[in-house]
């Protein structure tokens, strides 16, 4: 997929999106089968954090923001069916 979109963007097919260029990659193949990518080498963008960063960020202030809530708790204590002992 990558070396399609690659591909594409280079011949100016596809315009506005972002994605990662395909640099290279290191396959293997048997005879009759088909190609096994084994490994994949993608452009660098410096300065931008990947998703495993973001979703980090994201849960510490979902968190946050659930930890800020103080939670209404009754005058007296009650009991399983809502009365007081």
């Amino acid at each position: 997929m990558g070396q399609y979109l690659t591909e594409r963007a280079a011949r100016g097919l596809i315009q506005g999106w972002r994605f990662l260029k395909v640099l290279g990659y290191w396959q293997y193949q048997s005879k009759g089968a088909a190609p096994i990518v084994l490994g994949l080498l993608t452009e660098h963008i410096p300065d931008v954090q990947g998703a495993w960063h973001f979703a980090l960020d994201y849960l510490r202030q979902y968190f946050e923001r659930v930890m800020a809530q103080q939670p209404e708790l009754p005058d007296e204590p009650r009991n399983f069916w809502g009365r007081s002992p």
